[in-house]
Parts: structure tokens; C-alpha cells; sequence
């Protein structure tokens, strides 16, 4: 067996270990990149997901976000907000418990995902998108697609309750929290679990949330208290202001391609409206007014578009009845509202069904060695293409006349079998791949061949030389006396089943192919190629064993 560096994983894979071996071995990579690539494979979670982000985890208690190992919980750090004190009393607790997953491509409602009480939920923000936290190991039907987190409880016996909001930009390279009470925003680089910066865009004290779309590395933000938007760069920290001839703004989305904004808007009676405005010059391209609808009792209406761009989806309260919401979905290209749905009550959140490539299945072995850049897809499928399907020393390839280059004593004492030509390789059978004297013998025996060691026990190799060495020596032996005295040794197949076809085989005269030293050339001297003028390892220049046979 194959020393791969480090100690064998009980739990990888038959398949993952046979590829170990058979990567070290061909030299395809090193022992150090193997133990690199199995130490990567380990940190994938037992249930099969993929590689766990840190989740931000908003603590109103606290007021600052926490930094969660989504994988067991633990603590990994905590950016903190401020701390001013405030009135517990004055945030509402609010949220019926769930999330709504709806539907990607028609008006609908796909299901409910309850949220078990008093759950740190957070979000997980990744290259692929961001996903809910649910206060557990996520898994794909817990953990739907959504971009924005409201602090959905306000605990009565907090001292400096500030309710925080939490937004992640669709690619995980940012982070907003929104300090409710303060006014205040705060960028966070998820990577490093840092904050970069924060600004304030209103004065403290008020109760309505803080709405932020965030689409490459710019924020839009509205206050919910004046018709003001601000565009924030995240790298730079740098605010411009637009202002709007509307009613205060409210909860804000971007499309999908970074093209447009959505932002409601609050009329004189709270009722809403919805402007659609470009993001390269800010002018408002659509007013669409939503009659009857009124803002929700919460922070901030849940409000999200589709990843086609072709849906919105706002929730709203219905009519003057706390607690009694509906579900309104927006025809972007037809301008209008498309559907209509009553809910039970204020959710959560609302967000998309999770796609396949969140938590997809553990990769294997080859997986993380062509992610880690030590070999490819193509040179892997070559190598196992070029494995024979069962024991290298039962192949039928194996040469007759390269075998008996070497006497059986040799073969038992280096534990080394040459095997057979495939192109310009030599395939070499060796108990211990990494002994520099077997090594060095077998790379006498390839000559200017590239050598290519094949792994073997030792069991294997005592079945060999007990079972099918005897008759390989046998055919041996009738192919040479076939040969005239002092005429070159016959091409594979005269007088017996080619043994060498396929790749193996060569034309008559190749001295791979005739009783010559694997090494030796027609009129070398007889000790070409050996070490002290004399044959290698007790074989002697014409090729014939001395002995053992």
C-alpha cells in the first residue's frame, strides 16, 4: 500500500481511498498535497452539505451582530453596534413564527417554514446567495433564500434593547446591520467578521425600520421618515443623496441585474405607493399606486423580488386591523398587481426556495483535488482509464519476455516485477513504490522508457509468483526456443497467443520485445547500462536469467 501522508480516513470512501493511492503513486500529486486535500475533505459536514459560512446572528440584547459556526453553533466573534440605552418597552414584538417561501416564476405561496420559538436566527451569507440561519445546522429546506433578516423580537427584559436589522448583498461579499434605534448603519465584511464602517442616516428614536438593497458594492438606503434616498459605496464609505418628490420612503429592493430600484413610498393616510427608478441616473421611471393598502404593524414590510426580476412580492396590513396581513404580488413588466393572497398573520420574512446549489451533496476525493488546483477532471479520468480493473499482477497485458528479465530471485528479493510496455512507460509492479534501490533497478530495466510504478502487496505478490509466474515462465521459454541461434527474438504472437497486444505490443526487433536487456542496444558493450560493467541485478547482457527460473 501507497504511504499517502497521513493516517487513512475511516469514514472516506472506498473509492476516495483506492484514488489516494493511486495519485501518490503515479506521482500525479505529492503526499503533502494529498494530506491537504483529505484534510479539506474532512472539514465537510458529516450530513453531507457543503463547507458551512459564519452566520450573522442580530443581537438586539447586545446591540451588535454575532458571528455563529453554522455548523455546531459556537460563538465566533461579535461586532458591536453601540451602546446606547434604551426602552425595551417602546419595539413591538411582532411576527406570526415562519418565513414564506414563494413562488420563483408565478404569483403563489409555496409553503410555510416555521421558526421554533426564541431562535437566534441569522443569516448565511455566501458566494452562492444568502440563506436563513436557523438557529441550527442549516439544511436546504430550512434554510430558504433570503436577503434581509428583521429583528423579529424585542426581549422585555433587555436593558439597552435596540432592535437590528440585517441585510447581506446576494453575493456574501457584504453585510448592512441597521441599528434601529440609533439611526445608524453598519457595514460588515462576513469573510472576516469585522465591521468596515458605519454612518448615520437619521436621528435616533424612531420605531420604523431602515430599508437597504445592496446590489454590487453600493447600498441604497431609505430612512422610512423622509423621501430621501442614500446611495453608500461599501468600500469607500462615501453617501449621496437623491430626494424624491413622494411621501416618506419605505422598504427598497434592486432587480436582480442592478438596473432598477422598487421603493414604496408612504402617503399622507400611510397608504403606499411604489416607484420604480434607474439606478444609473435615479430618475422614476413608473409609479404605481397601491389604493387601500396600508404600511404593516411591523419595522418593515417584508418585500422581495424574484431572481428573474419578473415578481415582486410586498406584504402589507389589510385595512385598520393590527395583525391582518396580505401577501401582494407585482407584475414588474405589466406594471400592475398580479395576485392577491390573505395570510394568518405578519411573517417573518419572505424568501425564495432554496436552489440545488446550496448544500448540495459531500464531494468526493477528486472533487477537492481539481478544486484545490492539483490535478484535473481530464488527467484523473486518463489515470484511471490507464488502472487495470482487477489486481495489477492478474493484468493480462503482463509480458512474458519482460517478465523473465528479472530471475525469480530478484523478484522476491526486490519485491519488483516488470510488467509489460504500454507506449513509451515501462509498468513496473513494486511492493514498496518508494525503495531508491528498487527504484533505481527498475529504472535500469526501463532504460530511456518512463518508468511507472504500480502498488502491490505482498500477499499479492507471493499468489503471483506461486500461481501465474510458473506459466508466464513457461511461455517464456517457448517463445525463445522459437528463436534462431543469434537471430533476434520473434514478434508477440509467433507460435503463441500475443501476450503484449493493444498498446503493449511493438514491432519485431524493438528490443523491449526481444530476449535483450530492457536497457541494451544491439552492439552495446556488455555492461551498457549497468552499474560496474556487469548486468543488473544477476542479469546478464543477453538476457538470459543466470538462475532462478
Amino acid at each position: 500500500m501507497v504511504e499517502t501522508g497521513s493516517a487513512p480516513d475511516d469514514t472516506a470512501s472506498f473509492d476516495d481511498q483506492l484514488l489516494a493511492e493511486l495519485l501518490v503513486s503515479a506521482r500525479l500529486i505529492t503526499p503533502d498535497q494529498l494530506a491537504e486535500a483529505q484534510a479539506r475533505l474532512a472539514t465537510y459536514s458529516v450530513d453531507g452539505a457543503i463547507t458551512l459560512p459564519r452566520a450573522l446572528v442580530p443581537d438586539a440584547v447586545a446591540v451588535a451582530v454575532r458571528a455563529v459556526e453554522a455548523s455546531d453553533g459556537s460563538e465566533a466573534g461579535t461586532i458591536s453596534l453601540g451602546e446606547a440605552i434604551g426602552d425595551p418597552g417602546e419595539w413591538p414584538t411582532w411576527s406570526s413564527g415562519h418565513f414564506l417561501v414563494v413562488h420563483p416564476t408565478e404569483p403563489g405561496i409555496l409553503e410555510a417554514i416555521a421558526v421554533a420559538p426564541g431562535a437566534a436566527l441569522g443569516l448565511l451569507p455566501t458566494p452562492r446567495g444568502s440563506y436563513l440561519y436557523p438557529g441550527a445546522t442549516p439544511t436546504r429546506d430550512l434554510s430558504p433564500d433570503t436577503l434581509v433578516l428583521f429583528s423579529p423580537v424585542s426581549p422585555p427584559t433587555a436593558v439597552k434593547s435596540r432592535p437590528v436589522d440585517l441585510v447581506s448583498s446576494p453575493t456574501g461579499e457584504f453585510a448592512v446591520a441597521c441599528n434601529r434605534g440609533a439611526g445608524s448603519v453598519h457595514v460588515l465584511i462576513p469573510n472576516t467578521g469585522t465591521q468596515f464602517g458605519a454612518i448615520a442616516v437619521r436621528a435616533a428614536g424612531s420605531k420604523r425600520g431602515i430599508g437597504v438593497a445592496i446590489h454590487g458594492r453600493q447600498a441604497y438606503i431609505t430612512d422610512g421618515m423622509t423621501p430621501r434616498l442614500t446611495i453608500l459605496e461599501l468600500t469607500t464609505l462615501k453617501a449621496r443623496h437623491q430626494t424624491f418628490p413622494t411621501g416618506p420612503l419605505g422598504p427598497i429592493a434592486v432587480t436582480p441585474d442592478g438596473q432598477h430600484l422598487l421603493m414604496t413610498f408612504y402617503k399622507n393616510s400611510d397608504e403606499l405607493g411604489l416607484l420604480t427608478v434607474t439606478t444609473h441616473d435615479l430618475r422614476v421611471r413608473h409609479l404605481l399606486n397601491l389604493p387601500g393598502r396600508k404600511v404593516a404593524t411591523a419595522p418593515l414590510e417584508p418585500f422581495r423580488i424574484t431572481s428573474d426580476g419578473a415578481l415582486a412580492y410586498l406584504v402589507v396590513q389589510e385595512g385598520e386591523t393590527p395583525g391582518r396581513c396580505r401577501l401582494v404580488a407585482i407584475d414588474l413588466a405589466k406594471k400592475k398587481v398580479a395576485r392577491e393572497m390573505a395570510l394568518d398573520g405578519l411573517p417573518l420574512g419572505l424568501a425564495l426556495p432554496a436552489p440545488k446549489a446550496w448544500l448540495p451533496e459531500k464531494p468526493d476525493l477528486e472533487q477537492v483535488v481539481v478544486e484545490l488546483g492539483m490535478a484535473t477532471h481530464e488527467e484523473i479520468r486518463r489515470l484511471r482509464d490507464a488502472e487495470p480493473s482487477g489486481p495489477p499482477l492478474q493484468d493480462f497485458r503482463i509480458d512474458p519476455q519482460i517478465v523473465g528479465q528479472l530471475p525469480e530471485r530478484m523478484i522476491r528479493t526486490m519485491g519488483l516485477v516488470p510488467m509489460y510496455r504500454d507506449g513509451d512507460k515501462l509498468l513496473v509492479a513494486m511492493v514498496n513504490p518508494r525503495d531508491p534501490t528498487g527504484l533505481q533497478l527498475a529504472a535500469q530495466l526501463a532504460g530511456g522508457l518512463v518508468l511507472d510504478p504500480i502498488p502491490v502487496g505482498e500477499e499479492e505478490l507471493a499468489a503471483f509468483l506461486g500461481d501465474r509466474y510458473p506459466l508466464l515462465m513457461e511461455r517464456y521459454h517457448a517463445m525463445r526456443a522459437t528463436v534462431p541461434a543469434g537471430g533476434p527474438a520473434p514478434a508477440p504472437g509467433a507460435g503463441t497467443p500475443a501476450p503484449g497486444t493493444g498498446p503493449a505490443s511493438a514491432p519485431a526487433g524493438d528490443p523491449l520485445r526481444s530476449s535483450r536487456p530492457l536497457h541494451g542496444d544491439e552492439g552495446a558493450s556488455p555492461g551498457a547500462g549497468t552499474a560496474g560493467g556487469g548486468s543488473a541485478g544477476g542479469v546478464p547482457a543477453s538476457g538470459v536469467p543466470a538462475s532462478g527460473v
